[in-house]
């Protein structure tokens, strides 16, 4: 067998990491969206329960969409468990447009302030509270 320099060792080395790093991005990708999926059905679960239990604020009027975001972002919350789960997370798993960002990050800081949920200091992390 022929030994082979260092140049070609390092690109034999570079292409089989590459190799390696692209089926994990492919699992991961998997991964996300089996944890998306599941995400849908715990939000599903939390609603019914949130619904059965009476605990939904069925207002008319102005008013009604923020208060069923904020069931949508303490449901993602409680589904992300101990963990928490970032901004940026809660934004992708609500399907915000770049332009309604802003109104999702107001909502969090609206709900940390007033306790209803909590924020990680060293992670940023939001939790239930």
């Amino acid at each position: 067998m022929t030994e082979l320099t260092f140049s070609e060792y390092v690109e034999k080395e570079k292409h089989d990491i590459s190799k390696r790093r692209t089926e994990v991005i492919r699992k991961r990708n998997e991964l996300d969206q089996a944890l998306a999926e599941l995400d849908k059905e715990m939000a599903a679960i939390n609603a019914y329960e949130t619904i059965k239990s009476g605990k939904v604020y069925a207002q008319k009027g102005a008013g009604t969409r923020g208060k069923s975001r904020r069931i949508e972002i303490i449901d993602i919350i409680k589904s992300a468990g101990d963990g928490g789960v970032t901004s940026a997370e809660i934004i992708t798993k609500l399907g915000v447009e770049s332009d309604k960002e802003q109104s999702v990050r107001t909502t969090l800081s609206t709900m940390k302030n007033k306790g209803t949920i909590k924020q990680d200091g060293a992670t940023k992390k939001y939790l239930s509270a």
